[in-house]
């Protein structure tokens, strides 16, 4: 595997300007030192609390899952209509060389052309996203992978938000795009089968609920075959402007320690050498190694009691499991 080509991405040529001192300047957090301060102390003792033998997890009341839901069935179609418009988008980036630059590119373009790298040198057939909202990541991914005739063999993805999904889903049929498996669901107990999908990835999705990292990840684990990739927020090689996003949001604090908390050691582990200077990612990827290969299906949450689709519901073979299967969704409340 050729770690070098993740990133060997062209942006010379979208390169509008560099930022002068005083541009930067108008970037950064003009947030006080002492709520800032405030904000790091509520950030560890909540981060404290959760290390201690207690059953609940105390989170940001804005990182809670139903209000993440909410938040985002709110706002189902903005994100489509970004990416649309994505040729009219600019964004600034923080370069290796430490220039902060403005890009005549969307993020989003970036981010989908380090997956399909990736998708490529790990010799992927199979893709499927976690947090996928309103399938544009996974959509231009899959454009750019089929451009260079790469084979995929089946395609999923899993949001909590359904509204989102539904918009996502109805922008596939509009193109032609085939999407075999997309699931309303909670990441702590995924609706497929194990072993089932060579390419398992998150793009900053896991940001959002960070006090369920650990579960979130055994399933990501579970549900591959070959490799899980991270794209998230990253606070160690973040700028500070990053970081104190990340604390302001409550977002996931990726940290060597969290990391590996999960058993497992990634064998890739970088920041994009193209940095959003605002909530900057880094690319995580973790290897696994499984002899048992089994077809995508939709199963019983976080088991493989596989379903089968009887008109409008997905249903086990001893009828004791069903859920709604909505417009080609699987409902899994």
């Amino acid at each position: 595997m050729k770690f070098d080509n993740f990133f060997n991405i062209e942006i010379k040529s979208k390169i509008i300007k560099t930022l002068n001192e005083s541009e930067i300047n108008l970037l950064r957090d003009k947030t006080s030192f002492l709520i800032k301060l405030k904000r790091k102390i509520k950030f560890i003792f909540i981060n404290f609390i959760n290390r201690l033998p207690l059953k609940k997890k105390y989170i940001f009341h804005s990182r809670k899952l139903d209000r993440v839901e909410a938040k985002y069935d709110k706002i189902a179609g903005n994100y489509l209509d970004n990416y649309i418009n994505k040729d009219n988008q600019t964004y600034i980036a923080k370069l290796n060389n430490n220039e902060v630059v403005e890009i005549n590119m969307s993020h989003k373009n970036y981010i989908s052309s380090v997956i399909s790298n990736v998708y490529e040198e790990t010799n992927s057939k199979s893709i499927f996203e976690v947090g996928a909202g309103e399938l544009t990541t996974l959509f231009d991914s899959i454009k750019k992978i089929k451009k260079k005739n790469l084979v995929i063999d089946k395609i999923g993805a899993l949001d909590l938000s359904f509204n989102r999904l539904k918009v996502g889903k109805d922008f596939f049929n509009e193109n032609n795009f085939n999407i075999d498996y997309i699931a309303k669901a909670n990441a702590e107990k995924i609706p497929f089968k194990s072993n089932s999908f060579d390419f398992v990835f998150t793009c900053h999705c896991l940001e959002q609920v960070p006090h369920l990292f650990q579960k979130i990840f055994k399933e990501l684990l579970r549900v591959s075959r070959k490799y899980i990739i991270l794209i998230e927020p990253s606070y160690e090689f973040g700028t500070p402007e990053t970081r104190d996003h990340i604390i302001k949001k409550g977002y996931l604090k990726i940290t060597k320690n969290l990391l590996s908390s999960v058993g497992y050691n990634p064998i890739f582990r970088e920041k994009f050498p193209v940095q959003k200077y605002i909530n900057g990612s880094e690319l995580i990827i973790f290897e696994k190694k499984t002899v048992e290969i089994n077809q995508p299906n939709f199963t019983v949450p976080g088991t493989d009691i596989e379903l089968h689709i009887d008109n409008n519901l997905l249903v086990s073979k001893n009828k004791e499991n069903k859920y709604d299967f909505l417009s080609g969704i699987g409902v899994f409340e």
